[in-house]
């Protein structure tokens, strides 16, 4: 199965990021997978083993620090011919249909009480 993978990689306490992500980069392109990458993250796509795979052994190569990577992983966007771009703009649609409020969210009320509220932040789209 092809998956699309989007993905951060934060390394903590050095002077330099780029010397981590040259080599968590490497090792993702040693399991032949396509890599997109941008300002913020980069877009892998490959198939499923590859692309799990290609992510533990870019965490392992960066982990002579500490380090944080951060991925959302998807079967449902359209990755076959994607060009550049395209499969960016795939994964928007789907991280924000992934955001959006799929029910009434919770939070406290100032009495202490639970209450019911709509939308993404609180306080808008009415109470119940």
């Amino acid at each position: 199965m092809e998956i699309s993978c989007q993905f951060a990689l934060y390394p903590l306490g050095v002077a330099h990021l780029g010397p981590a992500i040259d080599v968590a980069r490497a090792a993702l392109l040693e399991h032949g997978l396509v890599l997109e990458p941008g300002p913020m993250s980069t877009l892998v796509r490959g198939q499923l083993d590859d692309v799990f795979a290609g992510l533990a052994d870019a965490f392992r190569a960066a982990s002579d620090g500490g380090v944080v990577l951060v991925a959302t992983v998807s079967n449902a966007c359209p990755v076959e011919g994607a060009g550049s771009g395209e499969l960016s703009a795939a994964l928007a649609v789907s991280t924000a249909r992934l955001r959006a409020p799929a029910a009434r969210q919770i939070r406290p009320a100032s009495s202490g009480r639970l209450s019911r509220q709509r939308g993404p932040w609180f306080g808008r789209g009415g109470t119940e």
